[in-house]
């Protein structure tokens, strides 16, 4: 076997934590790098339960809202249902350019705040739609806000959380969780790397979808 292609790998992620430790997330241009996926996603033989371990993968808010959809099984018109929940317009051919691949033509990306207005809408599906005017959508999101809302949505608990986690034979302490939802201002605040909420999806499909433990997540 070559090492060559490994060390490669290693370079390139030696790169691109580089370019994220230098603050790069918080620019504005890192969102349009991120989604329009101009950071090469590298693969290697072994996928390992619904997501690939041991390639760099760039997760976007396309790849978790196809996620959220196969999870919940929800059909592409219920998706649209929970977009106007948060009193935003969507239509079922932006929905199905959302859920394209990127290596398809008709692939759309799904911008922050049209994200953002998903989950908002997620938690009014799942917990009912509160009266009077709705929050607006945030223009800019980050995991931690993903991971905070889809916590709303689903009212977990810590506990509830950390079992999710096992079921991805993912570990994490309870002050390790904590922390992914404290203010960024403060001084225990985590940022949640894509690690993170990636596992926690996989541990959802595993907890919602038994059966489909291992799916590779090229597949959904």
């Amino acid at each position: 076997m070559s090492v060559q292609p490994y060390l490669f790998d290693l370079i390139c992620l030696f790169n691109i934590s580089n370019l994220r430790n230098s603050g790069c997330d918080n620019h504005p241009a890192s969102d349009d790098i991120r989604g329009e996926g101009l950071l090469e996603r590298i693969a290697t033989e072994r996928i390992v339960q619904g997501f690939p371990k041991t390639r760099i993968y760039i997760l976007t808010n396309n790849d978790v809202l196809r996620r959220i959809r196969y999870v919940f099984d929800l059909k592409d018109s219920t998706v649209v249902e929970i977009f106007s929940m948060a009193d935003f317009s969507a239509t079922e051919e932006q929905v199905a350019a959302w859920l394209k691949k990127e290596d398809d033509e008709a692939f759309l990306k799904l911008a922050d705040v049209e994200f953002a207005a998903f989950l908002n809408g997620f938690i009014n599906f799942k917990r009912g739609k509160r009266e009077g005017e709705q929050p607006k959508p945030e223009a800019r999101l980050n995991n931690n806000m993903v991971f905070q809302k889809l916590r709303i949505a689903l009212n977990l608990k810590a506990e509830d959380i950390l079992e999710i986690f096992e079921l991805a034979e993912f570990r994490l302490s309870s002050h390790e969780l904590s922390a992914f939802f404290r203010k960024p201002g403060n001084k225990n605040y985590r940022e949640c790397k894509d690690q993170v909420l990636r596992n926690f999806l996989l541990g959802l499909q595993n907890q919602l979808r038994p059966s489909d433990k291992g799916l590779d997540s090229e597949s959904v």
